[in-house]
């Protein structure tokens, strides 16, 4: 015998399998994070103005702090020019894939003009290190991004690293 499927109850399984589909879907973006780039977006879109300034007068300084860093160091070093005088602020080590990860460190005024950052227990992956100070009364912003591939970093664990390593041994 052959089953046959009545146009009423065709009907009414399109409408069970649709809704089923937007009740997944309901679910899935429920239990999906959301989280913001900052918590506090509001805030720092009315500062926005004063970061475009601090970061045109931190590009010219004459001597601008810049950062070393190669793959395989165990440390991510700024050198901050000894001009610059004395110094208060702070650097972030921004991950943009999770805001969990992100660090914060006071600027070291030990005036020998570098400030080291140990890399170890870092994730792997793109990293934004923004440097914000006061000097002189002024306020100071730099920024650069540093993608961190060491061994002394943490790796994050994706399907296709545990293939690779795997396949190495």
């Amino acid at each position: 015998m052959k089953w046959i499927l009545h146009f009423p109850a065709g009907i009414i399984l399109a409408f069970i399998l649709f809704l089923i589909l937007n009740l997944f879907f309901i679910y899935i973006s429920f239990n999906h994070p959301d989280d913001l780039v900052t918590n506090d977006y509001y805030s720092q879109d009315q500062a926005y103005q004063e970061r475009i300034e601090s970061h045109t007068r931190g590009l010219n300084l004459e001597t601008p702090p810049f950062v070393i860093y190669s793959p395989g160091d165990p440390d991510i070093v700024i050198n901050i020019p000894v001009t610059l005088g004395d110094m208060q602020g702070g650097i972030t080590l921004y991950r943009p894939g999770d805001a969990e990860l992100d660090l914060e460190i006071p600027i070291d005024g030990n005036g020998d003009g570098k400030q080291s950052i140990s890399i170890k227990g870092l994730a792997e992956g793109l990293w934004i290190l923004q440097m914000m100070w006061i000097s002189q009364g002024q306020n100071y912003y730099l920024e650069w991004e540093i993608i961190l591939t060491n061994s002394l970093a943490k790796r994050p664990t994706t399907f296709r690293d545990r293939i690779t390593t795997t396949e190495e041994e």
